[in-house]
């Protein structure tokens, strides 16, 4: 949970300027119309509390980004969100840096770069391996290895209601190696409560799924829950996993109609995060 701090720059410049309105509408009152001075002085007082107020959420402080090489992943967030920005992690490769650290120069915007309140820093968590490359089937095959970097399980993942009455998530990832005739799947299985049919059910594209697979081995995607009939709850569990499968199974199931399940996990390699917990928005 974000924590709450005061903007006291732009607190103490509003209050200055809600200070000045209010003393010359309570002057010229008096002056013009001769009103009751306490009634003028009230009056003052409410412009004041309002321009202030105005004054306090237009024009708040910029703030300056901090240097957020060599912390952990749960340090860097606590230290944006203490300074009233928005962290947004992903998993790089950055040789000579601790894998779960934040590597040297993965931020955007840099240390010491001024910004408004609620800007989004990303930066880079440090993971093991090297980065991804294009090598042929055949011999990479074996080698190929795909990780889930968010969300871990246990976590907890916010979800945004769409206006067909679905809920979603984004997923992120990397993996080891890019193959020609290989493909990314992601799948979700509902845990608490169960779903009618059991298993993993595929997030199909192009909405849901994995939508993208970077140079560096790097991947997003969308997963998909509940519905106008079955909504999701704030503390329902599920279960998130990604596989890497061949492209003709991965064309078997695409061309399957409706929805798609299955009992285990298609593919070559997969990871899968247990029990991660919803939060609805």
């Amino acid at each position: 949970m974000n924590s709450w701090v005061i903007d006291w720059t732009a607190l103490i410049r509003s209050l200055i300027i809600g200070l000045g309105a209010n003393l010359v509408v309570t002057a010229l009152g008096i002056l013009f119309y001769k009103k009751n001075k306490a009634i003028m002085a009230m009056l003052g007082c409410g412009i004041m509390l309002l321009v202030a107020t105005i004054i306090f959420y237009s024009w708040p402080s910029l703030l300056v980004v901090p240097d957020l090489s060599g912390l952990s992943q749960a340090e860097a967030e606590a230290t944006l969100e203490r300074q009233q920005l928005v962290p947004e992690a992903r998993p790089v490769y950055s040789p000579g840096t601790k894998p779960g650290l934040v590597g040297a120069g993965s931020q955007e915007p840099g240390q010491g770069v001024k910004v408004r309140p609620g800007t989004v820093v990303r930066f880079g968590v440090a993971v093991s391996g090297q980065p991804a490359v294009t090598l042929p089937p055949e011999p990479a095959v074996g080698k190929a290895s795909v990780s889930l970097f968010r969300p871990k399980g246990g976590e907890s993942v916010k979800c945004t209601r769409f206006p067909d009455g679905t809920y979603h998530f984004s997923a992120l990832g990397k993996v080891s190696v890019l193959l020609p005739n290989m493909r990314l799947l992601l799948w979700i299985r509902p845990v608490k409560p169960p779903s009618e049919t059991a298993g993993w059910y595929l997030q199909r594209p192009p909405i849901n799924g994995i939508h993208q697979v970077n140079q560096d081995g790097s991947w997003e995607g969308t997963a998909q829950i509940g519905n106008a009939m079955w909504p999701q709850h704030t503390g329902d569990i599920l279960d998130v996993a990604v596989t890497i499968a061949p492209e003709n199974q991965v064309q078997q199931l695409l061309a399957t109609p409706g929805v798609v399940t299955s009992v285990s996990l298609p593919g070559i390699s997969s990871d899968i995060a247990l029990g991660v917990r919803v939060e609805v928005r």
